[in-house]
């Protein structure tokens, strides 16, 4: 007797009576539904290990239809990203003979402000039209959520999302060889980013100004920022697939062992092994012929292609350090270690300041480094007293020019030391130059202070300052260095200089700060166990106050878990950071 109910487990692949051909429609709609909800890229072995019960083959076979996947290999994990060639109808008040779907581009990014006006939105919100219905089908997307679409579209539509700069990625300085700026319409991010950790000196924010506002103004909303560096990546991907599909036309056909090579090389016979390829609708000619061998070509050189941006990408990072532009000094590296050692983006040397000459397209140091930074402390000198002597007015040594590179500004970093101090001067009637906020004979003390004025200069270096000393009223120009009395019309000179440190008082710093941070280590503290660089673990004793206190403050948000064990950090460099802000605090609370 036949039971009149029973529970059916199906698993994808093992479909049974189906047609093969509906089996594996169904399965590429849900390999792809798949990738799109996980930001439109999805490694491969998850897909085996999920969908096909560790079986490779199948898998294979599915996802060689071009028109909706690509295979890359980003830092060696290989992945499948999904792509499609429907795109957003640009074209206003279209009749619907375009083969573009009718939606409004930010009900798709999922938030339509101009709905939620009275006159409401002019472009469609409606998937379900029969317009967009029908092309769904045609490119076999129905089944996608508008989020998954969403995701789809912005890695295969470029003309939703703006481009990454090139010339921002290309060339030294803030914008690199890009001469829009911060008014340029494409990114400025760094590529290399996008596909891999990258730690260089470019941005790697898209939160930051100008990312941010070249974004707003194509209308991305915040929603989808965190999704962004997928979605480029993707968009990278995809494109290295194209390029490459493209240069196998020029190089002609290359010969089954020369695929096989390949193959072997991107370990592509390891994961998929070797399958024998049926004929699918995409892969039948004109006369019925397979056109297998250009699938079999596909996975290997999008291996190719990664492999060789990667290289591109790594010679020109080369490239880059070695003649990237450093016009800051570290100043880790002046207390005693940088841990990013000869990948910093900042200068490394001893002193806090150090004066170049341009000699061609290299800066080269000056000798008498010193000597030329104390005579241009002194705001009485134009010149130094060295032979040939540095002008610095003109900022030239004779037909060079000169630079003079420092620490990070006292102003921005005030709890480090080695920062540098900027002093602002005026020049009075008798040709001496004097500290604002300072009295001297027969001058009252201006009510601003160098401190404030660096911190105004900071935020707009063509600024005009108002400021009083005494019944006098005056404006200072930043862009003239200037002093204007307000009511006589008299004007003074201004010059703004650093406090010069000798090399004495800059060792005296970095042994002074050694030895305050060493007295003020935690009493609980290993001292045997505290690195210069780096930092220790050290595991804490059941037994003592330290594990109890800590073990009492954790399980106060985390009751149902258990302790197996807890470890003290001990690093020398976060804790001398962390004792000079509560000092910096500390002095601010009380000048207030």
């Amino acid at each position: 007797m036949k039971p009149s109910s029973a529970v059916v487990k199906l698993r994808f692949g093992l479909t049974g009576g189906r047609k093969r051909r509906q089996s594996s429609d169904t399965m590429e709609t849900e390999i792809l539904k798949r990738i799109c909800a996980n930001q439109g890229a999805i490694k491969t072995e998850d897909l085996v290990c999920n969908l096909f019960s560790g079986d490779p083959t199948k898998l294979s076979e599915i996802i060689c239809n071009r028109e909706k996947f690509a295979r890359c290999c980003p830092n060696g994990q290989e992945k499948v990203v999904a792509r499609t060639h429907l795109r957003l109808c640009r074209v206003k008040d279209c009749p619907g003979t375009c083969r573009g779907l009718h939606l409004c581009k930010n009900f798709l990014f999922g938030l339509c402000e101009f709905s939620q006006l009275r006159r409401g939105c002019s472009f469609s919100h409606e998937l379900t039209s029969d317009h967009n219905q029908r092309l769904l089908r045609e490119h076999e997307l129905e089944s996608l959520s508008r989020g998954e679409l969403c995701t789809l579209l912005l890695q295969s539509d470029h003309t939703l999302l703006p481009a990454i700069c090139y010339n921002y990625n290309n060339g030294d300085g803030e914008f690199g060889r890009c001469q829009d700026g911060d008014g340029c319409r494409r990114l400025h991010i760094c590529e290399t980013y996008i596909s891999r950790e990258c730690s260089c000196w470019k941005n790697h924010d898209f939160t930051a100004p100008q990312p941010f506002k070249a974004l707003k103004a194509r209308g991305v909303p915040d929603t989808l920022f965190q999704s962004l560096k997928a979605a480029y990546a993707n968009k990278q991907a995809l494109r290295l697939a194209g390029t490459n599909r493209d240069n196998r036309v020029h190089r002609g056909n290359c010969s089954s062992g020369e695929v096989s090579a390949n193959d072997n090389n991107t370990n592509e016979s390891s994961l998929f092994g070797k399958s024998k390829k049926r004929p699918r609708r995409w892969d039948i000619g004109k006369d019925g012929n397979h056109v297998n061998r250009e699938n079999t070509h596909f996975s290997s050189d999008i291996h190719a292609a990664d492999d060789e941006a990667a290289k591109a990408n790594k010679g020109h990072n080369k490239r880059q350090r070695s003649i990237r532009d450093k016009t800051e000094i570290c100043m880790y590296f002046i207390k005693g270690h940088c841990k990013h050692e000869d990948r910093c983006y900042k200068a490394h040397d001893k002193m806090p300041y150090r004066w170049q000459v341009q000699e061609g397209v290299q800066w080269t140091p000056l000798p008498d480094n010193e000597t030329i930074e104390r005579d241009y402390c002194d705001p009485r000198n134009s010149h130094s007293s060295t032979s040939p002597a540095v002008h610095f007015d003109t900022m030239t040594c004779g037909q060079n020019k000169v630079r003079r590179l420092s620490t990070e500004n006292s102003v921005i970093e005030p709890i480090f030391i080695h920062t540098t101090e900027w002093l602002w001067y005026w020049q009075d009637e008798f040709g001496s130059w004097n500290m604002f906020a300072s009295a001297t004979s027969g001058h009252k003390a201006a009510d601003i202070n160098s401190a404030k004025l660096e911190e105004k200069f900071l935020a707009n270096d063509k600024d005009v300052v108002e400021f009083t000393a005494g019944s006098q009223s005056y404006s200072l120009s930043f862009q003239d260095k200037m002093q204007t009395n307000k009511h006589y019309g008299t004007k003074r000179l201004v010059r703004r200089r650093p406090r010069f440190v000798s090399a004495a008082d800059a060792l005296k710093k970095k042994v002074r700060s050694s030895v305050q941070t060493s007295a003020s280590i935690p009493k609980t503290w290993d001292n045997t166990q505290i690195p210069q660089t780096g930092y220790s673990r050290i595991p804490l004793q059941p037994s003592s106050e330290e594990f109890k206190e800590v073990a009492a403050l954790f399980y106060k948000t985390m009751k149902d878990c258990d302790n197996v064990n807890i470890e003290r950090i001990q690093n020398k460099a976060l804790w001398e950071a962390f004792q000079l802000y509560v000092f910096h605090l500390m002095c601010t609370h009380l000048s207030l």
